[in-house]
């Protein structure tokens, strides 16, 4: 199908490379098997050369965000709390050093390990969505 001009400029205003989302696996390791996961397992935790390359890319791409998302996925995120906080932790501070970058985080758990303290810490390092 080749766009017009015309369904182009429609199109436009929906497309910008000043928001930016990324989904992270930080584990594939669950705490649960349910018989409905595609996930293998194999991975394990996220590799130190995928953290600094994806904290590279959010360095890299900070300045020209309006709005910067991430969210955590798995296996079982909280599993890898630790990955969690070191890229969170440099999205917070982004947010607070450069004016007009919102951040926002969000996670998806089987809720089995969110406790009153998890989800305090979780709020610390901007992941306010479930």
């Amino acid at each position: 199908m080749v766009a017009t001009n015309e369904r182009v400029a429609q199109l436009a205003p929906l497309v910008s490379d000043s928001i930016f989302q990324l989904i992270l696996l930080p584990t594939e390791k669950c705490n649960f098997r349910c018989t409905y996961c595609y996930e293998d397992f194999a991975v394990g935790k996220m590799q130190r050369p995928v953290i600094d390359g994806v904290k590279a890319l959010i360095r890299n791409r900070a300045s020209s965000l309006r709005l910067l998302e991430l969210s955590w996925f798995g296996g079982e995120p909280l599993l890898a709390l630790d990955v969690i906080e070191e890229v969170s932790s440099l999205a917070c501070d982004l947010e607070r050093e450069l004016p007009g970058l919102t951040y926002r985080g969000g996670i998806t758990t089987n809720g089995m390990l969110l406790s009153s303290d998890f989800i305090e810490w979780l709020f610390t390092v901007g992941v306010r969505e479930y």
